[in-house]
């Protein structure tokens, strides 16, 4: 993944859904390919293979702060950036922007 190696953070979901595209859905596509399984399946493989690295994104916000990439758009938040500092300032914007997007992430799966 080639982003990864430049950090810039996704500032829109357009932008999260292109790098998800890119690292997780095309996985879900080449395994129905190599499965075997009907070109119909091609749906539900991009939701599953954006859903998994998207539960990776939610569970790796600290790590991916340290390496210097945000996924998560920040929006309308209140939140100046993912660092613990930011976090720890005001901890219920923090619960509420993840909240948001684990229902996200329901939808997805």
């Amino acid at each position: 993944m080639e982003s990864d190696l430049v950090a810039k953070p996704c500032e829109s979901l357009e932008d999260l859904l292109r790098y998800t595209k890119g690292s997780a859905e095309v996985i879900g596509l080449f395994m129905i390919k190599i499965l075997g399984i009907s070109d119909q399946a091609r749906p539900a493989a991009v939701l599953l293979g954006r859903s998994m690295q998207f539960i990776n994104i939610l569970r790796d916000v600290a790590e991916d702060h340290v390496l210097g990439r945000r996924y998560l758009p920040l929006g309308d938040s209140g939140l100046k950036d993912l660092s613990p500092q930011s976090i720890a300032g005001d901890p219920q914007a923090f619960a509420k922007f993840m909240g948001a997007w684990t229902v996200l992430y329901q939808e997805w799966q």
